[in-house]
């Protein structure tokens, strides 16, 4: 641990401006949703209506049924499924009761518009991926073949997943070959497997939801439902995200964050950047004039008149801070800082791997 502390340089300013990619980008936002509904799940898969753009309705699903998924289906089910209830199936009837009419000329339009590019990304829409496994399925089970099991199990986990506007009537097909094939498989078969069938899985893997670590949900549900003082000790596994919990508490409360390590703050700082937080650092601070503002926390401030932008900022006005970022030396300066502009039932400290300072006075 590095007790002398320097404030900011100017290469670190910079490196904490430049945003995170997008898919770390979604992944702090799933976590602020998350510090209000903590079992929010995503999933950015994309199916054939959602990479067309097309609107859903009865009409339009059955139309990209019959026009693009119903040889695939048939193909299989006619070479490994005959004699098997897959082969009852009638896909009008399973619509809910919705009576079929014409579709209309404009979807028609655009969905032949769209031909070329479901063409080349065939690979990237997620009834496909369906098509595949149901035909490998079947595959497996006429010619009794063990490895059956692994596309079932596959199916099965991947009909749990948050994807949106998936094709129903591919669905009804893949969930009744679900039903036929579970009667006939044992647990055993793949509890057996299960290393291969679950932690190599890649299909479960790559399509698998985004949501909470089970450590984020409970820590956020206390915070959420207690006002009282409260003392937390926090573990978790390394890079299970216990440093980004922060951005999601600031929902709510306001967080002093005590670094032991000088690129972790920097880090929480560009993440939370990234995702308009408003953050303030302590670094090497004595007094709470070396505390230094970023300027999405800004308040008071004068402006470039050549560049438009913000020039100089009041650092002394700390109303909007919502993470401050500190080492352990400037902490209580941080936390008169904070507790001027706050009340202390809305506070936080959160202290990053506190046992690291354990042999420090």
């Amino acid at each position: 641990m590095d007790l002398q502390q320097n404030k900011l340089s100017k290469a670190e300013w910079e490196s904490i401006e430049k945003p995170v990619n997008s898919n770390e980008k979604d992944i702090l936002k799933l976590i602020i949703e998350g510090y209000h509904s903590p079992n929010i799940k995503k999933n950015d898969t994309q199916t054939f209506l959602s990479y067309t753009k097309i609107e859903k309705s009865p009409e339009i699903e059955y139309f990209i049924y019959k026009t693009y998924f119903e040889a695939i289906l048939y193909k299989s089910i006619n070479k490994y499924g005959q004699g098997t209830s897959i082969v009852n199936i009638n896909p009008i009837k399973f619509m809910e009761g919705s009576v079929i009419k014409q579709l209309k000329s404009s979807d028609s339009i655009r969905i032949k518009n769209a031909e070329e590019v479901i063409k080349v990304n065939k690979g990237k829409i997620f009834e496909y991926l369906l098509l595949d496994l149901f035909h490998d399925l079947l595959k497996n089970m006429y010619t009794k073949k063990q490895k059956y099991a692994y596309y079932l199990y596959t199916l099965i986990q991947i009909r749990k997943t948050a994807i949106q506007n998936i094709n129903s009537i591919v669905l009804r097909y893949i969930d009744k070959a679900i039903e036929w094939t579970n009667q006939l498989t044992k647990t055993s078969e793949i509890i057996t497997n299960a290393y291969h069938f679950i932690e190599q899985n890649k299909y479960l893997i790559k399509y698998e939801d985004k949501e909470l670590y089970s450590h984020q949900k409970q820590l956020f549900r206390i915070i959420n439902n207690n006002n009282n003082s409260k003392l937390i000790l926090y573990t978790a596994p390394t890079g299970t995200g216990k440093t980004l919990s922060p951005i999601g508490i600031s929902e709510k409360k306001k967080i002093i964050f005590v670094c032991v390590a000088r690129h972790i703050g920097l880090a929480l700082a560009k993440s939370a950047i990234s995702v308009n937080k408003k953050v303030a650092f302590a670094f090497g601070c004595e007094t709470a004039s070396d505390i230094r503002l970023h300027y999405y926390s800004a308040v008071d401030y004068t402006i470039n008149k050549r560049s438009g932008g913000i020039w100089k900022v009041d650092n002394s006005n700390g109303t909007n801070v919502e993470i401050m970022i500190c080492d352990v030396q400037s902490y209580l300066t941080s936390m008169h800082y904070m507790l001027s502009f706050n009340d202390e039932k809305n506070l936080i400290t959160y202290w990053d791997e506190p046992t690291i300072t354990m042999d420090y006075q």
